[in-house]
């Protein structure tokens, strides 16, 4: 058992929101509507400085195996959310909510958004695409026979730029074949990983340029214990440590807290571009429904004992079961090591690729795949029995680091945070 980067999945509060929108927060507004024709569809509308920006929008969301592709949508198009609706409804019974009472459950779609814009630059036309990259939570059963729409301040967090060769005009839009058609029939450019990448791409005399998002790996899934307090003991103040008190106690009420989440973290790692570290919220999300009530997610305490001074081993004791709970792997310390409380859950892993479709008919093709984007989410597991609340673990590595898990815990809280400048253009 292992919990990998589970800590890179931050968990974060809010209180309710009380407008209009369903969700409005993290600069993303949603709207649910009846829909016309019965059937459930997300349109996203990305705005800028009051306007409305021509885009593409390639849509993934949780499902009960792993990431789902929706589908490419655009500034004119919506994408279905049929898929979404019955396999997320299933992903969340399999994680142990259903029927739970007072508290809504909500799964994030994970939402890549692409503008492009055109400068001149030492008298050369440069081709700009932009990509926002955001969450938009959503409840699969409260999105059936509904048309979703979600509002986005478009606030770009990686750039490229190509080079435009071409001395007649070119023009935005979309592709006019048919609906999910290559450009140019059975030729290279048809890429089966996206096969409706090709409705808004950038149009000149000579060439069609296409950029898009696809999942290059299917969703890796393991079960792990994401950390919710830790701490760590070193060798000089360790030794002065002779017991240890961690409480940990996540309840939502109307008092207090209305909505708790645990955020989607993804690194965009390019070929010539510096690694970029975002944290989307949300990627699971718990809101109070019913305000009457206090929701408990864990109440624990941890005790535990310096092997130096006491043999007295280490203690978990949950409030919400009325009994210990589980200790892993070790039942004490001496003098240094990392002691954390944490939630037994799901971690999931995929990577998604930034592809470069150039076409030219009659027969050119180009495709290549140009940067790579992890994205990691953590899912955890309720308990039917107790309302949905969380499984709590207290876990001892005795030897600073030793386990994989810390290990990994360690690389996540050391690894650097970069924040790319990309909105120095006459566009923007």
């Amino acid at each position: 058992m292992g919990f990998a980067l589970a800590l890179v999945t931050l968990l974060s509060f809010t209180t309710a929101n009380r407008g209009g929108a369903v969700y409005d927060k993290f600069g993303v507004k949603v709207t649910v509507q009846q829909s016309r024709e019965g059937a459930e569809e997300i349109q996203i509308v990305l705005k800028h400085r009051g306007g409305s920006l021509e885009h593409a929008a390639f849509i993934y969301a949780p499902g009960e195996g792993g990431w789902l592709y929706l589908g490419n949508g655009s500034h004119r198009r919506a994408v279905p959310l049929g898929r979404f609706a019955a396999e997320g409804e299933r992903l969340i019974n399999r994680l142990g909510y259903r029927g739970v009472r007072g508290v809504k459950v909500e799964l994030g779609l994970l939402v890549f958004a692409q503008v492009f814009n055109v400068t001149e630059r030492g008298g050369k036309k440069i081709l700009e695409i932009y990509t926002d990259i955001f969450a938009v939570p959503l409840n699969p059963s409260e999105v059936r026979g509904r048309r979703v729409v979600v509002e986005r301040e478009f606030m770009p967090v990686y750039k490229i730029e190509q080079p435009l060769d071409e001395d007649a005009s070119q023009q935005m839009g979309a592709w006019t074949g048919g609906p999910g058609t290559p450009p140019i029939g059975a030729s290279p450019c048809y890429d089966p990983r996206n096969p409706k990448q090709f409705e808004y791409c950038y149009s000149g005399s000579a060439y069609t340029y296409c950029y898009y998002w696809a999942q290059a790996s299917s969703t890796f899934a393991d079960t792990v214990i994401a950390p919710l307090a830790t701490v760590y003991l070193d060798s000089y103040a360790g030794p002065k440590i002779q017991r240890m008190q961690t409480d940990v106690w996540i309840y939502l009420s109307s008092s207090t807290t209305t909505s708790l989440s645990f955020d989607i973290s993804m690194e965009v790692r390019g070929l010539k571009l510096p690694r970029l570290r975002l944290s989307l919220a949300t990627g699971i999300s718990f809101t109070l429904s019913d305000i009457s009530q206090r929701i408990d997610f864990i109440d624990v305490s941890g005790f535990v004992y310096n092997s130096r001074y006491d043999s007295t081993p280490a203690r978990l004791w949950d409030y919400l079961r009325g009994r210990y709970g589980p200790v892993y792997p070790g039942d004490s310390i001496h003098d240094d090591g990392v002691v954390y409380i944490g939630i037994l859950g799901e971690l999931r892993y995929t990577k998604w690729v930034y592809v470069y479709n150039r076409f030219s008919p009659p027969n050119y093709c180009e495709v290549q795949n140009l940067d790579y984007a992890d994205g990691i989410a953590f899912y955890p597991w309720g308990d039917p029995s107790y309302n949905g609340a969380f499984y709590p673990y207290l876990v001892i590595d005795d030897a600073p680091f030793a386990l994989k898990e810390t290990k990994a815990l360690s690389a996540a809280m050391s690894a650097p945070n970069v924040i790319m400048d990309i909105t120095n253009s006459a566009y923007w």
